[in-house]
């Protein structure tokens, strides 16, 4: 099966294009700036990929003609668009107009192409943040909504051209080459010889290895090959408080690390405009109860020490 992939410089991205081509796709993943324009922490999701036997492709951004050329001369079964540019959610500056925009930007050319090319489907990237798979709860501040937009036009796009959608639901994955969030804080304090404190001890998150995650992507992509395939994934990985959380990683990481990883709950815990509990519904199956999960651990903490390293 060949696949086309955008946003393999994230940090889902690069480990969903490794998993991929591990299990026999030929993959094609694309960047929005020249291969060679990538550093640091990038540098090193795109050398993942790249070792996993990916075909890198530079300097194109969705939907604009270069990219719909690409789709024609590249004859892909499925179109994988994980590439989404977000920044920080989480600030007032957030834009999602401009993050739908984006993402969406000459998709009925880019969909037309693609099922002009004999493609199968469309896998497009959902978060956890949607709250698509809760009949209860709708979505999870402007990213969530912005999210549900994205994921809508691509939809009708895709219909319009005879073409299936499906969508992966991503929770909160963990583990190497992760852009900075929660397990990066955690390890930053105690490689510093401190502490971690958690601001929001009881909200219950769902927390999964990045490179189970991209496991489970790879088995999604490959079932979009059945007419009967199921179009949805909301696959759950450990759900916990945050403070379990933590002090789980600090478990893992301790030994590995070599170091005290200390962890103490604010008091009182700051406030939360986000639910109290926000996971994926779905068992992760039977891929993961095999899962090397020591390798996982290993690799976190090779990561951390080379981030701690490279900026200190």
């Amino acid at each position: 099966m060949r696949v086309l992939l955008t946003g393999v410089s994230s940090f889902t991205g690069c480990w969903f294009a490794a998993a991929l081509a591990e299990s026999g796709c030929e993959v094609i993943a694309t960047t929005r700036r020249p291969c060679q324009g990538y550093s640091g922490v990038a540098a090193r999701r795109l050398e993942l990929a790249r070792r996993a036997g990916c075909s890198l492709v530079g300097g194109f951004a969705f939907g604009d003609p270069r990219f719909v050329d690409l789709i024609t001369a590249s004859r892909v079964d499925i179109l994988c668009h994980h590439g989404c540019e977000i920044g920080d959610f989480r600030s007032a500056a957030f834009n999602p107009v401009a993050c739908h925009d984006a993402a969406t930007a000459g998709a009925a050319g880019v969909l037309a192409a693609l099922a002009r090319g004999g493609g199968r489907a469309l896998v497009v990237t959902g978060s956890v943040f949607e709250g698509a798979t809760a009949a209860e709860r709708g979505p999870v501040l402007a990213y969530g909504r912005v999210k549900v937009r994205i994921r809508e036009t691509l939809s009708a796009a895709a219909a319009r051209e005879g073409l299936a959608t499906a969508c992966f639901v991503v929770p909160h994955p963990i583990g190497a080459l992760e852009k900075p969030g929660f397990g990066t804080y955690l390890a930053s304090r105690w490689l510093r010889g401190q502490p971690a404190c958690v601001r929001h001890p009881s909200l219950v998150r769902d927390f999964v290895h990045v490179d189970l995650l991209g496991a489970l992507y790879a088995e999604f992509c490959h079932a979009q090959a059945r007419p009967t395939a199921p179009r949805l994934r909301a696959p759950s990985g450990h759900a916990a408080t945050l403070l379990a959380h933590a002090q789980r990683i600090a478990a893992a990481l301790g030994p590995r690390l070599g170091i005290p990883c200390g962890v103490v709950a604010a008091e009182p815990p700051a406030a939360s405009d986000e639910p109290e509990i926000l996971v994926n519904p779905e068992p992760a199956g039977a891929l993961a109860a095999t899962w090397p999960v020591e390798r996982a651990w290993d690799r976190m903490a090779e990561f951390y020490l080379w981030l701690n390293s490279s900026t200190s």
